[in-house]
């Protein structure tokens, strides 16, 4: 099995200095190019980690990934003394939260979307996929929603099977 190497890459390249760097194309092509510069695979890598997943970006067309926000209602309060939701939420840049899953969904084509009240066969409709992720517990929040399987199946007409299947049953 052969491999693969990157051609070309200037190994070093920068603005000022002494001597001084311009940034011209004159300085660049007289700088030393050396086989897998660093900079170069990087880029090389993204490149074809884009080009791996074109072929599958519509494949989320018209299907929902819904968040539960209902039964994960956890807040805090922000520098103002704001009450915020935080934990596993769709805009959540730090560890707690879901940015990085919510844009790989969308790279596919899916759209993103949250449920902060009870869930319902009707607020399901949309939903191809709903994620509940750590539900609340005493501990974590002072007025916990629970999950009681029976009670929602009979109150909300959720039926048998509402946790396998979305809005086309899949």
């Amino acid at each position: 099995m052969g491999s693969t190497n990157l051609e070309g890459t200037v190994s070093v390249s920068g603005l000022g200095g002494d001597p001084y760097r311009d940034g011209s194309y004159a300085y660049y092509i007289k700088e030393k190019v050396i086989q897998n510069d660093p900079k170069g695979v990087g880029a090389f890598l993204l490149a074809a980690g884009e080009m791996d997943v074109l072929g599958a970006r519509g494949l989320g067309k018209g299907k929902t990934v819904m968040l539960d926000y209902y039964f994960n209602g956890e807040h805090h309060k922000d520098v103002t003394g704001t009450s915020v939701r935080f934990h596993y939420i769709w805009d959540e840049m730090d560890n707690n939260g879901y940015s990085l899953w919510g844009h790989l969904f969308r790279q596919y084509g899916m759209k993103t979307d949250s449920l902060a009240v009870a869930p319902t066969a009707e607020g399901l409709k949309k939903a191809s996929i709903y994620i509940v992720v750590d539900p609340d517990n005493e501990r974590e929040s002072p007025a916990p929603n629970f999950i009681q399987e029976k009670r929602y199946r009979r109150d909300r007409g959720l039926g048998e099977g509402w946790r396998g299947a979305g809005a086309d049953g899949e």
